[in-house]
């Protein structure tokens, strides 16, 4: 299988994005949140996403050069309104403030509207933890969910994510779907050819289905029934209806959320500085002594560890920083298809287009 690099991705990212119109500064912050995607092994919101991406700025469906309001309502309440760009655009410039107001007041809570799909949700996590701050990241997204007991996609598979410090080798991070997995996993399974659990997702009519194609046009199921149903709506409410704030005519308004209406993708970021609590060395020692508690504890019958959350992604980024990141023949195939749509490049293979290492 072809492998690139960190630097190999980044760098074809900012170039193709640039071709489709996205400044120098701006393509860096979106080409950051992709790779990482790649890096920790979520490849459904890596590279895998350009495609998408370039189609929606081809119909003018994503500002490509937003102007991002910020308005700070108290010392630590940020609303911000992101001008209908692209999220893994303003997400890292709207993170760096959440970031810099919760060192400064010790926590920051910030609802931002008028959005796009903002990327991979750890990476939010990560850097949250990178600066000893507990993160929390929550967006809703466009409809592909049947609320539980029903069967027409009218929920986003709306994840939440969570980024914790750690004195380890790496954070605690909690990046989920509420959903019982993320609509582009299941694009990805069908592009690459392969079948989906039949636990996933219903056909149009309502029946389990294993076929991608015929999850797409009908519903994916929400995880752990209620309970990830209860979590959606109330992620929907937090994100999709608290973000309306930005808006000058509220009267007049209804929330109607339809999914040729991108610019109602909402998030909320809320970030706590430890070391207001207690000192941060000492706060990510008892972290790792529980998580260490955890790792030694008692097996159960047909396990050989006990995993904790982003301990999978640390070893897949520590796995692709040394080795490279792989791009399966699917991918690739969805790669060339997009540079050569797009006048970017004339390409039959990866090679043509962007450097490989094997």
């Amino acid at each position: 299988m072809k492998r690139i690099t960190e630097a190999q991705e980044i760098n074809f990212i900012v170039s193709f994005l640039g071709h489709m119109g996205i400044k120098d500064s701006d393509a860096k912050r979106g080409a950051t949140v992709l790779t990482q995607s790649d890096l920790t092994g979520v490849r459904s919101h890596g590279l895998s996403r350009l495609p998408t991406y370039a189609n929606k700025f081809l119909n003018k469906s994503i500002n490509p050069n937003p102007n991002i309001k910020f308005s700070l309502k108290t010392n630590n309440l940020l609303s911000v309104d992101a001008d209908g760009g692209l999220g893994i655009v303003s997400g890292p410039i709207i993170l760096d403030k959440v970031i810099e107001i919760a060192l400064m007041e010790g926590v920051c809570v910030c609802s931002v509207g008028n959005s796009y799909h903002y990327g991979v949700g750890n990476y939010y996590a990560w850097r949250f933890a990178q600066e000893g701050l507990i993160g929390l990241s929550l967006t809703n997204t466009t409809h592909h969910v049947a609320p539980f007991g029903g069967s027409n996609p009218i929920m986003g598979t709306n994840p939440i994510t969570v980024g914790i410090p750690s004195a380890g080798d790496f954070p605690v991070i909690l990046d989920i779907a509420t959903s019982i997995t993320a609509f582009s996993k299941i694009f990805v399974t069908g592009k690459e050819g392969f079948d989906i659990p039949n636990n996933w997702a219903i056909d149009k009519n309502g029946n389990p289905t294993t076929n991608p194609e015929e999850a797409l046009k009908g519903a994916i199921l929400p995880m752990a029934q209620h309970k990830g149903y209860a979590l959606a709506l109330i992620i929907e409410i937090l994100t999709g209806i608290l973000s309306a704030g930005i808006k000058e005519d509220l009267k007049s308004m209804s929330y109607k959320h339809d999914n040729s209406h991108l610019k109602e993708i909402g998030h909320l970021h809320i970030a706590i500085d430890v070391s207001k609590f207690l000192p941060l060395d000492i706060f990510k020692r008892l972290v790792n002594e529980y998580l260490d508690e955890i790792k030694n504890s008692s097996l159960a019958p047909g396990f050989t560890e006990i995993l904790i959350p982003g301990e999978i992604e640390s070893r897949f980024y520590q796995e692709y920083t040394h080795k490279g990141i792989p791009i399966n023949p699917g991918l690739e195939a969805q790669l060339v298809e997009m540079v050569n749509k797009f006048g970017y490049a004339k390409a039959d293979k990866l090679e043509d287009f962007m450097e490989v290492i094997s």
